[in-house]
């Protein structure tokens, strides 16, 4: 980066005998440092799904024409492929994996597109390998076609274990033992992924429960009886798990302490179990 600066800024040194404006310089200069920099942050492509013909009696002209090969190394790269059980087509980014369409992909790759520096290699500019893209949609995307030759992805699920619950959110994975809740980026798992259904559409952050809303709420549902909230609680917590251990198969049944059942209602049944699948 240092090199490319300094060579942007080398018309600021003006020498006898040149007559260009200083200021003139100063502003080429600032403006190659700028396309310098914008260039560091795009992100150049791994793989390469085009590739250049050239006119034999005019090298300057060219067309891009497509490599599905180099396509489908590409799209491995943005982490498509096939989910093996299923046979879904799928990207994982981040641990994450989300089933996807035919048109989500086409989204996929025109943002990722739009990532490239300006001018790449041989002065092919982005705007004429999206042209290219867009001319040759139907090969690129067709369903029988290249897609069918992305790999089958056998992935190794992160599941709750009879120590550890996994709880997934925007910002991360609570992991919760008996002893600690602790919130973790989804990269310190080694290669174990969720599916995005999975994920908790919120950022979480830990807070105290006692004196919290859902505390008071649990202990009222519980008729205000120690007992019965440590049973809420525990009932809530195995729900939550989502190890079951066979062997030992347990169903919760949320009820009111009432004779006749036709005056129950409003103890907070519902809203526990609206709570639960949140």
């Amino acid at each position: 980066m240092s090199s490319q600066r300094n060579q942007s800024l080398k018309p600021l040194e003006i020498g006898k005998g040149e007559v260009k404006d200083k200021k003139a310089y100063a502003i080429d200069g600032v403006r190659k440092l700028a396309a310098d920099i914008q260039n560091e942050v795009s992100v150049i492509p791994n793989e390469q799904f085009w590739r250049i013909k050239r006119n034999a009696k005019n090298p300057e002209k060219y067309v891009l024409l497509p490599d599905l090969l180099g396509f489908t190394d590409y799209l491995k790269n943005l982490g498509v492929c096939f989910e093996k059980k299923t046979n879904t087509l799928v990207r994982h980014k981040c641990g994450i994996v989300t089933p996807i369409e035919i048109s989500d992909l086409k989204r996929i790759v025109q943002k990722d597109i739009m990532t490239f520096p300006e001018i790449l290699g041989d002065d092919i500019s982005r705007d004429e390998i999206l042209s290219m893209l867009l001319s040759n949609e139907a090969r690129f995307f067709k369903e029988k076609g290249v897609i069918e030759f992305l790999p089958l992805k056998d992935f190794d699920w992160m599941r709750d274990t009879k120590d550890k619950a996994f709880v997934c959110f925007n910002n991360g994975v609570v992991v919760v033992t008996a002893d600690s809740i602790e919130l973790e980026p989804y990269d310190s798992f080694d290669n174990q992924f969720v599916w995005d259904s999975q994920v908790i559409e919120h950022e979480y952050m830990q807070v105290d429960p006692i004196g919290s809303d859902w505390a008071d709420f649990l202990y009222k549902a519980a008729g205000n009886m120690p007992e019965l909230v440590e049973n809420l609680n525990n009932s809530l917590g195995y729900l939550l798990h989502g190890y079951k251990d066979p062997a030992r198969a347990f169903i919760v049944i949320f009820g009111e302490s009432i004779e006749n059942s036709d005056l129950g209602g409003g103890a907070g049944k519902g809203l526990t179990s609206t709570a639960l699948s949140k």
